[in-house]
């Protein structure tokens, strides 16, 4: 997240120690600080980054420079990234672009809305304002939103267990039978549009084993597809599958 969002304050109450220097003045954090730790027999690293500001902001070579680079490196080693925005402040063009990095990436994501107590006091909703935030941004759609507070402690578990779910959506295979049934019902729904005067045929799905759901669509014009059908069919995949907070990528293959 940006600069003073609440990472490290977040991070010293998840572990129970000061692994992470905590001040007003921004940019402490430089080099990304590993922590071990241990939940449901399950063993995590946290990645505290140093605050991500626009890079054209950022003279070049400068020690924030650097802490930069080691930051978007981290959100490649994850597996899952917890983007911390804060509630009051409300989601900024640099954090769209940090989402739009991190699902490039195909890692999971989970937002968090840190700093929450101060909203509670002037009595909002979480549940207005989450859907405020997503009809202001259409794609948060599919990505869990928590709110949480570093400071007083709230929150943080809730938020490594969205985390460790969003994981398990990542690595969960889906059977094959499913999947085309799945792509039946949506081709029967809303067919593919006719191309030169030829019918896109789809024939069937398959996921492949990578690192996030990714799943191939064979067909017999996949040049001809429409963006706009392409999303039609990520959004019923969406519909029916477990994929909160984790990427979908769909490929269409020459049959």
């Amino acid at each position: 997240g940006a600069p003073n969002r609440g990472k490290s304050t977040f991070l010293n109450a998840t572990v129970g120690k000061k692994r992470s220097i905590v001040s007003a003045q921004p940019h402490t954090t430089r080099n990304p600080v590993n922590s071990y730790y241990s939940l449901y027999q399950k063993r995590l690293i946290f990645i505290d980054t140093a605050g991500i500001r626009k890079a054209a902001l950022i003279p070049r070579k400068s020690i924030e420079f650097y802490a930069l680079i080691r930051s978007l490196r981290a959100i490649e080693s994850a597996d899952v990234c917890l983007l911390f925005l804060e509630a009051k402040v409300g989601i900024t063009k640099q954090e769209q672009q940090i989402i739009r990095l991190v699902q490039r990436k195909k890692r999971g994501l989970v937002l968090l809305l840190n700093k929450w107590d101060t909203m509670k006091e002037e009595g909002v909703s979480l549940t207005n304002y989450t859907l405020a935030l997503r009809k202001e941004i259409p794609y948060l759609g599919h990505i869990p939103i928590l709110a949480t507070s570093g400071l007083y402690k709230k929150g943080i578990y809730q938020a490594i267990e969205k985390a460790l779910e969003v994981h398990g959506h990542l690595r969960t295979r889906h059977a094959t039978a499913r999947l085309n049934e799945i792509l039946i019902r949506a081709l029967h729904i809303y067919p593919p549009p006719m191309i030169k005067g030829k019918g896109i045929k789809m024939n069937y799905i398959v996921q492949l084993p990578l690192g996030s759901p990714t799943f191939a669509i064979f067909c017999n014009l996949p040049q001809y597809i429409p963006q706009t059908y392409k999303r039609y069919l990520e959004k019923q995949f969406r519909l029916y599958l477990s994929l909160e907070g984790a990427p979908l990528t769909l490929i269409f293959k020459k049959k």
